[in-house]
C-alpha cells in the first residue's frame, strides 16, 4: 500500500480532495501515526478501513479546513430576514433548517442569533439541525465557546455580540438558549444517499464545501440536497460552490453577495405550448402593437418567463431589429431556464451572425457557457478557445476556462488564469445587458470567485 491508496479510501469515503499540499500533508500525518504504531503501510491501510479507534475519522479531522466566523456573507442573513423566513412563516407551522458543513457552528448560531432577535415569538416554530465530518469541530460547537477570530468587524455580529455572548477573558460563550436553538451531529455527507434520511427541509445552507470534493462527489451531496428539499425550498451555497448546481434542479436567485438556489418546480404548461410558435429564424411572430422592451425586460427580471415570451410573440414583427436580437437573447435564457437546452443552443447558434462584433462574443460567450453547464467539456472549451483567439482578454471566457482545467486536475494551468485574470480585472468592462442575464458576470462577483479559487489553490499547490 502507499500514499496514494490512502488518499484514494479517504477521497472514496468522504469525497474531499486529496491533491499536491493536501497530500504532502496526508503524507505527515500518516507517517507520524505509523511510527507511533510501529507499523507498516499495509497494516496502517486495514486499520483506517475499519476505522480501528476511529483512526480514519481522526486522519480525516485534520485535513478539513474549518476557517469561518460569525453571520459570513451577511446578505444570506439579510434575505433570510427581509424575505425568505416571513414567507415561510405565512406557509408553515415548523420551519425545518439544515446546515450541511458547519464546522465550528458559526454558521448555525448565527441563524439561531438571527430568528430570536427579528422573530422571538416565532422561534419555537424552528428547526435548527448542524452537521460536519470533524467531530473535533462538532465537539467544539456544542461546547460554544469562540476566540476573537471568529468575529470580523465587516460583520453584523458586532450587533449581537453583547446579547448573546458571556465574555471571560479573551474568550466568549454563547448563552445557553441560543445553544438550545441548534441540533449539532457528526455527519459524512457521503453518507446522505444511504442513509434512512426521510426528513423535508424548507432551508438546506451548504457553504464552501463542494469546492474542496471530488466533482463525483459534488454531484451527488447536490442531487441529495435537492431530493431532501421541499418543493419551494431554499439552498444556500458558496460563490464557488456554484460550479457544481445542476441547472436543472434549482432556480439561481441572485443576491448582492452571491446566488442562493430555489428547488425547480415542473414548467407551466402556457409556457410549453407557447415555445415552439416564437422560435427566433422560424417564426416572425404575430403582428401587433409593439409593446416596448423595458416593459418586457421588466417581467423578465421577476421571472414572469410565460408573459415575457407572450410579449415577445405578440410584438416580435413590429420591433425595431435592434429589439428582435434582444428578444431572441431573452427567449434562448428562457428556453434554458425552463429546461429546454435543444431551442436555446438553436436560438444563439443560428443568430451569430446578427450580431455586431462585440455582440457577437458575449453570444459566443453564452454558447459557450451553456454548453458548459450542460456538461459538454469539449465543446465548451473550444468555444472558449475561439473566443480567446479573438479576444485574449475576455474575462467572463478565461475564468470557465480556468474553471475546466480545475476540475479536470491541471491545478497549475488554472492557478495561471486565475492569475492572469487578477492581472487583467481593472479592464473588464462589464456589458449591462448580459449581466442582468448572468449576474455572475458583475465584476464584484468574478473579484470573489477568482479570490475563492486562487485561496484554495494556494492550499492544494501552494
Amino acid at each position: 500500500m502507499t500514499i496514494d491508496d490512502i488518499a484514494g479510501l479517504i477521497e472514496k469515503r468522504t469525497g474531499l480532495l486529496i491533491r499536491y499540499n493536501f497530500k504532502n500533508i496526508l503524507f505527515e500525518i500518516i507517517n507520524g501515526r505509523i511510527s507511533m504504531l510501529g507499523i507498516d503501510f499495509d497494516r496502517y491501510y486495514e486499520i483506517l478501513d475499519e476505522n480501528v479507534n476511529d483512526e480514519f475519522s481522526n486522519v480525516v479531522d485534520q485535513l478539513t479546513i474549518k476557517d469561518t466566523y460569525f453571520f459570513r456573507n451577511q446578505d444570506i442573513y439579510e434575505n433570510l430576514r427581509i424575505h425568505i423566513i416571513p414567507e415561510l412563516l405565512n406557509k408553515y407551522e415548523k420551519i425545518k433548517i439544515w446546515d450541511l458543513g458547519c464546522s465550528t457552528g458559526e454558521e448555525a448560531y448565527s441563524l439561531a442569533m438571527l430568528i430570536d432577535y427579528f422573530y422571538p415569538e416565532f422561534k419555537s416554530q424552528f428547526e435548527i439541525s448542524a452537521c460536519d465530518i470533524s467531530v473535533n469541530a462538532i465537539d467544539d460547537a456544542k461546547v460554544g465557546i469562540y476566540d476573537k477570530f471568529s468575529f470580523k468587524k465587516d460583520s453584523c455580529i458586532t450587533n449581537y455580540q453583547s446579547l448573546y455572548f458571556f465574555q471571560r477573558g479573551n474568550l466568549f460563550h454563547i448563552k445557553g438558549y441560543i445553544k438550545k436553538m441548534v441540533t449539532f451531529k457528526n455527519c459524512n455527507l457521503m453518507d446522505i444517499k444511504k442513509s434512512k434520511l426521510n426528513d423535508f427541509y424548507n432551508i438546506i445552507i451548504c457553504k464552501n464545501v463542494l469546492t474542496y470534493m471530488t466533482e463525483e462527489a459534488s454531484n451527488m451531496v447536490v442531487s441529495n440536497i435537492h431530493r431532501l428539499l421541499k418543493n419551494d425550498g431554499i439552498f444556500f451555497t458558496g460563490y464557488t460552490d456554484t460550479l457544481y448546481i445542476e441547472k436543472n434542479l434549482f432556480e439561481k436567485i441572485y443576491s448582492e453577495e452571491g446566488y442562493y438556489f430555489k428547488k425547480q418546480l415542473k414548467t407551466d404548461s402556457d409556457i410549453e405550448q407557447i415555445y415552439e410558435k416564437i422560435l427566433p429564424g422560424k417564426n416572425k411572430g404575430e403582428s401587433g402593437n409593439y409593446i416596448g422592451m423595458d416593459d418586457i425586460i421588466h417581467n423578465y427580471r421577476k421571472k414572469e418567463y410565460s408573459t415575457v415570451l407572450s410579449m415577445i410573440r405578440y410584438s416580435y414583427k413590429d420591433a425595431p431589429e435592434k429589439d428582435r436580437k434582444i428578444m431572441n437573447l431573452l427567449f434562448a435564457f428562457i428556453m434554458f431556464n425552463i429546461g429546454k437546452y435543444g431551442y436555446a443552443l438553436e436560438t444563439l447558434k443560428n443568430n451569430l451572425d446578427k450580431y455586431s462584433d462585440n455582440e457577437y462574443i458575449w453570444i459566443m460567450y453564452t454558447y459557450g457557457h451553456f454548453n458548459l453547464l450542460l456538461g459538454d467539456i469539449e465543446k465548451a472549451g473550444e468555444i472558449f478557445d475561439r473566443v480567446l483567439k479573438e479576444r485574449k482578454r475576455f474575462i467572463p471566457a478565461l475564468v470557465d476556462r480556468a474553471n475546466i482545467l480545475f476540475n479536470m486536475g491541471e491545478y497549475e494551468k488554472s492557478k495561471e488564469l486565475f492569475l492572469k485574470i487578477t492581472d487583467v480585472m481593472d479592464n473588464y468592462k462589464e456589458n449591462r445587458l448580459f449581466i442582468e442575464l448572468m449576474p455572475e458576470l458583475s465584476k464584484k462577483l468574478i473579484g470573489e470567485i477568482v479570490k475563492e479559487k486562487l485561496s484554495f489553490l494556494q492550499q492544494l499547490i501552494g
